[in-house]
């Protein structure tokens, strides 16, 4: 096999690749969970919370508790929320100090 087809084939096998990665993350989806129902169980899996903030705190880090739950959900970076905004919480569950928290990815404010 020539060096010009076996490199036109990798190109094409490539791209074919990431359009094919692209569509599937299209219909790829993360129900919500309620932040009463994050267990052990999902100890390195991405969740999806939906709630209120009822407590807020910054720091080097910023923790956020929703619907009176103690479940941290930690960012480690400073975000401008309020008490009482409805959010959407995606993020990694994590074990910390022998219990669970909720680093968190993304944010988005619902209303």
């Amino acid at each position: 096999m020539d060096k010009d087809f076996a490199l036109k084939l990798a190109v094409i096998v490539s791209i074919t690749g990431l359009i094919m990665l692209f569509i599937v993350s299209k219909f790829i989806t993360i129900e919500p969970v309620g932040i009463g129902s994050v267990d052990e169980r999902l100890v390195g899996k991405t969740v999806l919370v939906k709630g209120e903030i009822t407590k807020i705190s910054s720091s080097e880090r910023a923790v956020i508790y929703v619907d009176n739950n103690p479940l941290p959900l930690v960012a480690f970076s400073n975000i401008e929320l309020e008490k009482n905004t409805n959010v959407l919480i995606t993020g990694r569950v994590d074990e910390y100090k022998d219990g669970l928290q909720v680093i968190i990815d993304k944010i988005e404010v619902v209303k």
